[in-house]
C-alpha cells in the first residue's frame, strides 16, 4: 500500500546544506562528535580519523539536518576505512569499503556503459562532454568517465539480495573506483553515510529520506513531449502543434529551445522570429499543449543589457581571484555567470524568472548548460577551480573547486522557487541537464546530448536505471537521439525501436539537433517527427505512444510510489528477484514499475551480444494494450505481466487529461495462491490538494471463490470517494484471456477463471 503524504515545509534557500556535521548540539550530544553515529535505523555516519565535524565542508546532499542518535554497534555492517595517500602538499583522501564475494555494484549516477558497475572508475564532476574529456568530442560514449551530473553514491547488492549504499558526502571533484570494493577519492577529507536494507528498495527509500523526495508530478508531465534544437519561429511552433494533432500523436508538451531568445539573452524573446510569443503560447494552450522554455545560466555581457547591469551593480556574479568578474563564451557570445552561492543571487534569479514565466504563460522551466559549461578550448569547458563564489550568511566565500558540482543544485532551488512564486497553485515542473545527488527534490532530468545509434539506445536503459538507483526516479533520454550518426541521416528502424522503448522512460521527449545552428550543424540532422519516415513508422510511433497513455493510471501510481517511497519506476530486471545472480547484469530488458516486464526485440548484431536475455521468472503472460502486434512489429517490446499482479489502465486520448468516471481496465494474472493484488492512485493531477488528503488510493484484489475469480476495488487511503465507472477485468491464464465487466463504487466484479 502506498502511504499517504504529508506536506513538507521545504525552504528553497536551505538547499539541503545540512547541520549533519555540527554534531555537538541537540541530540548529537549522545555520541562523541568525532565517532561514528547512527542517524536512523540502518543509517550510519562515519568521519575521517582525527577530523572534527566543524572542520568539514557542509553537506549539500542531505535535505535536512541529521544528528546521530546513538553509537554504531559492534558488527553493525560495512565499515569504511579512511586513509590519506600522496604527498603532504597535495594529499588524496581515500575511503574504502570492502565487499563480500558475489556483491554487485550500481548507481554512481549518470554514467555511460553497462548497468553493472563492478570494475568501473567514475569521476564525480559535472561537465559537458568535450574533446578534453573523451575521444568523441561532444558526442559522448562509454570512454567518458563523467558527464553532466555528480552522484557520489554506490548501491551494493549482496549475493543474497540484501543491500547497502555508500554516500561520500563531498561536493568536491571525486573519483569512484569499483575495481576492488568501493573506493572514493577526493582532495579534502569528507564523511561517509552508509545505508543498509533487506532489499535494494529499502536502501533507496532511506536514500530518499536522507537526500529528499521528489514531489508528485503533475499528470501532464508524464505525457509524450516534442522538442527540437530549435523550432526557430512562431509559425514553426504552431505548425508542429497542429501537425501532431492532425496525425493523432498523443502529446502534452512542446518545448522551446534557445531560438526563442534574442541572441540568447535571458528572459527575452526574439521579436522578429516570435513577434507575438504570448499569443503563440495562448494558441498552443488552446490546442491543449503545455509549453516549456529553455534557460541557460549565462548572462549576456553587454553593457546596455539591463539584466547584466543589475547583476554587476549588486555583485551577483562569479569572480576571479583578482576581484574581476569571471567571463567566458557560450553560444558565441561573451557571458558572465550568476553566483548561486549567494542568497541575493538566488533571490534575484527567482524574481526575474518568476516574472518572465508568469507573464509569458509558460508551464515549466528547463535549466540547461548549468554544469556550468563554457566554450573555452584552452582552459576547459567549465570555469577554473580558482573562480570565487562569495557565499552568504550560511557559509563564507569558497572556490569553484567546492562549488562546481552543486552549481546546478543551487540554481534549481532558485528556479523551483520562481515557479512556486509564479504559480502557487500548480505543481512545479523543472527539467535540468546538470544536478547533484539529492537534486530530485527540485527537478526531473535527462541524459543530455546522446547520439542516434543502437549503442546509445542500449545505454539509455542502464543510464536511466542507474539514475533511479542513485535517487533520481524522474529521468529519460532524448528519443531518437539528439545528434545524428556520421552519415547525417536518421535510421528509421532505430527510430521506431527507440520510441518503442522510450515510451517507458519516466520522462519521454522526442528531441534532436537541427542543421541551422553553427555549433551543432556538423552533428545535426533533419527533423525526426513521427511522420518523417513514412506511414508505417508513423503507425508504430503512434501505437507506442498510445501504449504509454493507456498505462497512465498504472504509471501515475508508480510515480506516486517514487515520490513517497523513493521507489524507481524504471527498474533493472534483478529488482524482481534481487538474490538471483543471473539477473544482476541484464540491461537489455527492464521493469516498468514492479508489475510489468518490458522485453525489447533487439535486431541481430546491433549490440554485439545476441545471447538470450536473462529474464525473471513469474512473468508468464504477455499483454497487448492498443491493438499493437509485437510479433508483427519488432519495434514494440513485449510487455509481460507479473503473476499475482493487477495493473490498472485507462482510456487513450490526445493528452493526459483524465476523467475518473471513464472506463477502467484491469489486467491481472493470478499467483500460485489464486490471488492477485494491485494499487491505483488518483488525484486531481495538478495543484496541491493531494497534500491535504484530496486523493484516493484504491486497493485492487482478486480472489478465487468457488471456481470464480472475484475482483474488488476498495478505497484504502485518501479522502476522495470512488467514482462510479465501468470496470473491465481481463484475466490472463493458461487457457487464454477472460474478460468481464462491472461497476465500481465497491461493486464486486466476477469473471470465470480460464
Amino acid at each position: 500500500m502506498i502511504k499517504s503524504s504529508t506536506k513538507r515545509n521545504r525552504t528553497p534557500w536551505l538547499l539541503g546544506v545540512s547541520a549533519l556535521l555540527l554534531a555537538g548540539c541537540g541530540s548529537a550530544g549522545k555520541v562523541p562528535e568525532h565517532q561514528p553515529g547512527l542517524l536512523d535505523d540502518g543509517v550510519a555516519r562515519f568521519l575521517p580519523d582525527g577530523v572534527m565535524p566543524e572542520e568539514l565542508f557542509p553537506s549539500f546532499a542531505l535535505e535536512e539536518p541529521r544528528y546521530p542518535t546513538g553509537p554504531v554497534p559492534e558488527g553493525w555492517g560495512p565499515a569504511p576505512v579512511f586513509s590519506v595517500e600522496g604527498p603532504s602538499e597535495s594529499p588524496t583522501h581515500v575511503v574504502h569499503v570492502a565487499i563480500a564475494p558475489g556483491t554487485d555494484l550500481y548507481g554512481t549516477g549518470e554514467v555511460v556503459g553497462p548497468l553493472l558497475r563492478n570494475g568501473a572508475r567514475t569521476q564525480v564532476w559535472t561537465e559537458m562532454p568535450n574533446f578534453m574529456s573523451g575521444s568523441n568530442g561532444i558526442r559522448y560514449d562509454d570512454s567518458y568517465l563523467n558527464l553532466y551530473q555528480a552522484h557520489p553514491w554506490v548501491l551494493a547488492v549482496r549475493a543474497d539480495g540484501t543491500a547497502f549504499g555508500v554516500l561520500a558526502d563531498t561536493t568536491r571533484r571525486a573519483w569512484i573506483d569499483l575495481s576492488d570494493g568501493i573506493r572514493f577519492e577526493a582532495a579534502a577529507p569528507f564523511p561517509v553515510v552508509i545505508v543498509q536494507g533487506a532489499t535494494p528498495d529499502e536502501v533507496l527509500r532511506a536514500l530518499a529520506d536522507l537526500t529528499g523526495h521528489m514531489d508528485m508530478p503533475a499528470r501532464w508531465t508524464l505525457g509524450h513531449q516534442q522538442s527540437r534544437f530549435s523550432y526557430s519561429t512562431q509559425a514553426e511552433m504552431l505548425a508542429i502543434g497542429e501537425e501532431l494533432r492532425e496525425h493523432n500523436i498523443p502529446t502534452d508538451v512542446l518545448w522551446l529551445d534557445g531560438a526563442y531568445m534574442e541572441t540568447y539573452k535571458l528572459f527575452t524573446f526574439d521579436e522578429e522570429r516570435f513577434p507575438d510569443a504570448v499569443g503563440m503560447i495562448d494558441d498552443l494552450h488552446a490546442m491543449d499543449y503545455r509549453v516549456v522554455p529553455i534557460f541557460d545560466p549565462g548572462v549576456r555581457l553587454e553593457e546596455d543589457f539591463p539584466l547584466y547591469q543589475e547583476a554587476v551593480s549588486q555583485g551577483l556574479l562569479l569572480m576571479n581571484q583578482d576581484g574581476n568578474e569571471y567571463r567566458s563564451v557560450v553560444w558565441n557570445y561573451r557571458n558572465a555567470f550568476p553566483d548561486f552561492s549567494q542568497r541575493a543571487t538566488r533571490e534575484w534569479w527567482t524574481r526575474h524568472m518568476s516574472t518572465f514565466v508568469r507573464s509569458s504563460g509558460f508551464d515549466g522551466i528547463w535549466d540547461d548548460l548549468n554544469e556550468p559549461v563554457v566554450y573555452d578550448l584552452v582552459r576547459g569547458w567549465y570555469p577554473p577551480e580558482t573562480v570565487v563564489a562569495l557565499g552568504d550568511e550560511r557559509y563564507p566565500a569558497w572556490t569553484h573547486a567546492q562549488f562546481h558540482n552543486v552549481y546546478a543544485l543551487q540554481q534549481l532551488a532558485a528556479s523551483e522557487a520562481a515557479f512556486r512564486d509564479a504559480y502557487p497553485d500548480r505543481r512545479p515542473f523543472l527539467l535540468t541537464r546538470s544536478n547533484y545527488i539529492g537534486g530530485q527534490r527540485h527537478s526531473a532530468t535527462w541524459t543530455g546530448d546522446n547520439t542516434s545509434t543502437w549503442e546509445h539506445l542500449h545505454w539509455s536503459i542502464a543510464m536511466i536505471a542507474n539514475l533511479g538507483l542513485s535517487g533520481q526516479p524522474f529521468s529519460g533520454a532524448d528519443v531518437g537521439g539528439f545528434f545524428v550518426e556520421a552519415n547525417g541521416m536518421w535510421d528509421p528502424t532505430l527510430f521506431a525501436h527507440w520510441i518503442g522503448i522510450g515510451v517507458f522512460y519516466p520522462f519521454c521527449r522526442n528531441h534532436s539537433a537541427g542543421l541551422d545552428d553553427p555549433f551543432t550543424s556538423m552533428f545535426g540532422g533533419p527533423t525526426h517527427h513521427a511522420w518523417d519516415f513514412g506511414p508505417e513508422i508513423e503507425r508504430v510511433y503512434r501505437e507506442a505512444v498510445e501504449r504509454r497513455y493507456r498505462l497512465l493510471p498504472y504509471f501515475y501510481t508508480a510515480m506516486r510510489a517514487a515520490a513517497v517511497e523513493g521507489a524507481p519506476v524504471f527498474r533493472p530486471v534483478f529488482f524482481a528477484s534481487p538474490g538471483e545472480a543471473r539477473l544482476r547484469g541484464e540491461d537489455r530488458a527492464f521493469l516498468f514499475g514492479a508489475d510489468l516486464l518490458i522485453v525489447p526485440q533487439w535486431p541481430g548484431g546491433v549490440l554485439g551480444d545476441d545471447s538470450p536475455l536473462a529474464l525473471p521468472d513469474g512473468f508468464d503472460h504477455e499483454i497487448t494494450l492498443v491493438g499493437e502486434d509485437p510479433d508483427q512489429d519488432a519495434a514494440h517490446p513485449h510487455i509481460r505481466l507479473r503473476n499475482g499482479a493487477i495493473v490498472p489502465t485507462g482510456v487513450v486520448g490526445q493528452t493526459t487529461a483524465y476523467d475518473p468516471t471513464s472506463a477502467l481496465d484491469l489486467y491481472l494474472a493470478l499467483g500460485e495462491d489464486g490471488t492477485a493484488q494491485g494499487t491505483l492512485y488518483e488525484d486531481e493531477g495538478e495543484g496541491h490538494g493531494h497534500l491535504e488528503g484530496e486523493y484516493r488510493v484504491i486497493t485492487l484484489r482478486a480472489e478465487t471463490v468457488g471456481g470464480q475469480v472475484v475482483v474488488t476495488l476498495e478505497r484504502s487511503d485518501g479522502e476522495m470517494d470512488l467514482p462510479v465507472r465501468v470496470v473491465r477485468a481481463h484475466l490472463y491464464g493458461d487457457g487464454g484471456v477472460t474478460t468481464a465487466t462491472g461497476m465500481t463504487d465497491r461493486v464486486e466484479l466476477t469473471t470465470s477463471a480460464p
